[in-house]
């Protein structure tokens, strides 16, 4: 009987094989766990710039189509136009808008919140200041009112 030899791997070439590929998995996985942290930190900067954008431009148009902004409290406007009213409350760590049933949140921390108001706690001005990426934000938002709008209201007022 001829004994003839099969190629193989011995048991030494397994070994080394195996250490040398978990060797490769482990810096892969490393690697994929650094994006991973990397990638959800510029998500996050991504929805804080997101929320901050969000929250100027609905803050912006309701203004802008604001027929009053009356003054509720120390934190709270409600804004009317001939179609809805539209409630802001501001917070130390958010911003809500309540539409009917509706709230929206926006995660924007409010400091040194100040209200300009005219006759009747109606508001001129509203600012206040906040912190973006460790960057000091400030937001300034602005209504006119006619002669109209404010003697219509005085009437409005006196007939109460």
């Amino acid at each position: 009987m001829i004994k003839t030899k099969l190629k193989a791997f011995t048991l030494m070439n397994f070994v080394v094989g195996m250490i040398i590929t978990t060797i490769i998995m482990t810096s892969f996985y490393e690697a994929y766990q650094y994006m991973n942290e990397e990638v959800d930190l510029y998500r996050n900067q991504n929805n804080s710039i997101l929320d901050a954008l969000n929250f100027e431009v609905n803050m912006n148009k309701d203004m802008l189509r604001a027929e009053t902004i009356i003054r509720l409290s120390e934190d709270e406007i409600q804004i009317c136009n001939s179609n809805d009213k539209y409630y802001y409350q501001f917070n130390d760590t958010y911003i809500l808008k309540t539409i009917n049933d509706v709230t929206d949140t926006f995660k924007i921390a409010v400091n040194n919140l100040k209200f300009e108001t005219e006759n009747f706690e109606l508001v001129k001005k509203i600012t206040f200041s906040s912190k973006l990426d460790d960057k000091e934000i400030m937001y300034n938002f602005s209504k006119d009112y006619s002669a109209e709008q404010i003697v219509n209201l005085q009437i409005e007022k006196d007939g109460n």
